[in-house]
């Protein structure tokens, strides 16, 4: 199947994050383990979404809000992956997941750091930035997690912004504001 878009995909995530994984030979449970340095991306659905995007050729822009180091680490890996992104600056750290791989077992455990809360001012800011990236794109794509103290209609109002410009919306989340 071959898939025609008549511009950009578009990806918002809310909630992006630092994603470090680590290798183990064996993971012990309550044992101290020595690891080498991580692998260390940057992350999120919408994020994630954006890099598989680019990586098969297709014109895409990731969109997110960033904060702390670790939003400079963020923005620093994004650049040098090639992946197009516009980025708002918050307040708030951009979180971390960090999984952990056990190699004998061929199973990994991953922790997610939870969002930490936007004011109503870097919502406003991420809305202005996805309206000012629509002009464009061919899709808008709103992926993943919602920090703490989300708007509960952040995911329906980035449908309403795509069909104001005559663009499919796919959403892909859980909880109470999807």
């Amino acid at each position: 199947m071959t898939l025609h878009l008549r511009g950009h995909v578009l990806t918002v995530t809310a909630n992006p994050a630092i994603d470090l994984t680590y290798a183990v030979p064996r993971l012990i449970p309550g044992a101290s383990h020595r690891v080498s340095a991580p692998l260390q991306r940057a992350g999120g659905k919408g994020l994630n979404v954006a890099r598989v995007v680019h990586q098969t050729g297709y014109p895409a822009l990731a969109v997110a809000p960033v904060g702390g180091t670790a939003g400079a680490e963020f923005s620093s890996e994004l650049s040098a992956s090639g992946v197009p992104y516009a980025l708002t600056e918050v307040a708030a750290a951009t979180r971390r997941s960090m999984a952990f791989v056990d190699r004998e077992a061929g199973q990994t455990s991953i922790f997610n750091e939870a969002g930490r809360p936007l004011a109503a001012t870097e919502w406003n800011a991420l809305s202005v930035l996805v309206e000012e990236n629509l002009t464009g794109a061919g899709v808008l794509v709103g992926a993943g997690s919602l920090p703490e103290g989300a708007p509960a209609d952040f995911y329906p109002a980035l449908v309403r912004q795509a069909q104001a410009h005559g663009i499919p919306c796919i959403i892909d989340t859980s909880g109470i504001a999807s």
